[in-house]
């Protein structure tokens, strides 16, 4: 796609807006991977962050359980293919921050994350003339396993991101 071509078609992307961007958003959240939380990502997590709660480790009373920051961590992860419509115009994208973010329910080690549900909560142009958007996302990630009938959700987050031609 050359230059001129992602221009115009963030262009579009700003003067649609949020409503109307085709994202997968509505996809089934079956259909997306499960990103596995091991007891060993939970180990490593807590020697990089210096956070070694009892919770977190393997003979931790009920069982081990995640990070929360670690959950939050495999958003980029676990949303990949969910943001790639609403962005393939764009040449790069820089996480900005987070707006608001909830931990709903723990993720027990051993068990997996995804993103349920993704969808596009806002759209700024950045610039005049715009050089990129901020756009910010809804996401709820949940946790399971597979084959997990009822899997629940654990993360609610406003993840904004700038994407830059």
């Amino acid at each position: 796609m050359s230059t001129e071509e992602r221009r115009r078609a963030m262009i579009r992307h700003i003067e649609l807006g949020p409503r109307d961007l085709l994202s997968s958003a509505d996809a089934d959240a079956s259909t997306r991977p499960w990103i596995r939380v091991t007891q060993e990502k939970i180990d490593a997590f807590a020697d990089i962050t210096h956070d070694d709660q009892y919770v977190h480790r393997a003979d931790a009373p009920g069982g081990a359980i995640a990070h929360g920051f670690l959950t939050l961590a495999l958003l980029t992860a676990a949303t990949r293919d969910a943001t790639a419509p609403s962005s393939s115009w764009a040449k790069t994208q820089i996480n900005s921050g987070i707006d608001h973010m909830r931990f709903l329910s723990p993720v027990p080690a051993d068990s997996g994350v995804r993103a349920r549900s993704l969808r596009i909560d806002a759209v700024a142009p950045l610039g005049v003339p715009p050089a990129g958007v901020r756009v910010a996302y809804l996401a709820e990630i949940e946790c399971g396993l597979d084959g997990d009938d009822a899997p629940r959700p654990c993360l609610l987050v406003r993840w904004v991101v700038r994407q830059y031609l």
